[in-house]
């Protein structure tokens, strides 16, 4: 008995080894993937026809024989090609396995050639009644296992209940039926994987084109080059942690000559932040075209963000208005990072919070200041990202290494001071991914 139980147990080992190899394969193929999404070309169709034909030719070859008869899998192919792209390619396949089984000839040759035409069209005709999907794992094993009843009574039916009969028919339940179950099991499993990534791989592409459209819609809200004011050098910079990101600066120009300029840092992260920072940009431009002063633009706003915004959205900002001929800047900062104003005798000042952050408390009033640009004088305005920039350790990149980097290239232009700051963090966090936005804005009196 254990003579006879090694070899069968090392062929259905070789047999199911099969299955599960030719399984993964096809499914990982393009000629698949065409297929089931309907727009696979004749060529794909004749090539997934030959594939599922020689699974049934290996099912017929791989005979198991126990007691003098046979057990195979030769209807495995044609089933799954069946159900997987309809009667016709079903069908097919089961042609290539049935006339190959029946030139062996036998006492069953007729029913089994006769129920394997059968499984890849029946196959094929659930497919359709499935609305040509996939029935899925539990309908599949119940399917195949109804073909191989058919089977079976084909074989009552045709070649009688002699001795021969019975023991193949025997064969079918102690072997042919459980390797048929695990053969179409195994397929069913890989399949939905296949459709699983495929689902994933959708969806991946779906965020990945909205993100390009939000990170497009949200650079149309920024300026595309700085201001050109006579005798000053200005240089605006944003570097989203993301696709699109919550930071934001603009320049608002006034008939008179002067010009706004805001830079601001909005609540959340990705595609939400960058609708909130579009609704704040807006709400801010539209102030500016009836109202001038910095603390009335910031209680403004304050006021519609407040009023339309959800609960918890909210932006921190510095709103400043500067007079280019004689340098006063007149400005709020709600809540932002104090900007650092550099004196061209070497020192420095931060242009500290005048009100808390917008969109925190409804009808909030702000207070407003003013400092004086001589030449040779700038300001630097920056989001929290520049400062919490952090190495693996956590170590932040700090206010004190932000003043020393601008100290030391006080004489470069506003553009290569933030360069500058950006090459400073970089090489400061080394491989550690940037966690938020980083936004820079340099204004220089230059005459």
């Amino acid at each position: 008995m254990f003579d006879l139980i090694i070899p069968v147990a090392w062929e259905l080992f070789q047999i199911i080894a099969v299955i599960t190899l030719c399984s993964y394969f096809i499914i990982r193929t393009d000629v698949f993937n065409r297929l089931i999404q309907e727009n696979g070309s004749i060529k794909d169709k004749i090539l997934i026809i030959l594939f599922f034909g020689v699974i049934s030719i290996y099912g017929t070859m791989s005979n198991i024989v126990l007691d003098g008869s046979p057990a195979n899998v030769r209807d495995l192919g044609p089933v799954i090609a069946g159900l997987c792209f309809g009667p016709w390619i079903g069908l097919g396949s089961a042609i290539i396995g049935a006339i190959f089984r029946y030139s062996f000839g036998g006492i069953t040759a007729v029913p089994c050639t006769l129920t394997t035409l059968l499984a890849g069209t029946l196959a094929g005709i659930v497919w359709i009644i499935n609305k040509k999907r996939y029935i899925g794992t539990y309908y599949a094993l119940i399917f195949i296992s109804l073909i191989e009843l058919l089977h079976l009574g084909l074989i009552f039916l045709i070649a009688g209940d002699g001795p021969e009969v019975m023991a193949i028919i025997d064969n079918m339940w102690t072997i042919m039926l459980p390797l048929y179950l695990f053969g179409i099991a195994i397929f069913s499993i890989f399949y939905k994987n296949y459709t699983n990534e495929k689902k994933n791989r959708e969806e991946l592409e779906r965020e990945r084109v909205e993100l390009q459209f939000a990170q497009e819609i949200q650079e149309s809200f920024l300026p595309k080059t700085a201001p050109s004011i006579s005798g000053y050098d200005i240089s605006a910079s944003t570097y989203p942690a993301r696709e699109v990101g919550g930071d934001f600066y603009d320049f608002i120009h006034f008939e008179d000559g002067e010009v706004g300029f805001v830079i601001a840092d909005v609540s959340g992260k990705s595609v939400p932040a960058a609708l909130f920072m579009a609704l704040s940009c807006t709400a801010i431009r539209i102030s500016t075209g009836w109202i001038r002063a910095p603390s009335s633009i910031a209680e403004e706003v304050n006021t519609i963000i407040s009023k339309y915004a959800e609960s918890g959205m909210f932006f921190s900002m510095v709103y400043g208005v500067i007079s280019p001929l004689n340098g006063v800047l007149k400005y709020i900062n709600a809540g932002h990072p104090p900007p650092v104003l550099f004196k061209k005798e070497g020192s420095h000042d931060e242009l500290q919070r005048t009100g808390t952050i917008i969109g925190f408390l409804e009808g909030q009033k702000f207070l407003e200041a003013n400092v004086s640009l001589e030449k040779g004088d700038f300001i630097v305005c920056y989001t929290d990202g520049v400062t919490e920039a952090q190495t693996f350790k956590g170590e932040m990149f700090g206010k004190d290494r932000l003043i020393k980097t601008i100290d030391e290239n006080r004489s470069k232009t506003a553009q290569e001071v933030s360069n500058l700051i950006i090459t400073g963090i970089k090489k400061f966090v080394g491989e550690n991914p940037q966690f938020d936005d980083i936004t820079i804005l340099v204004i220089k009196r230059t005459e």
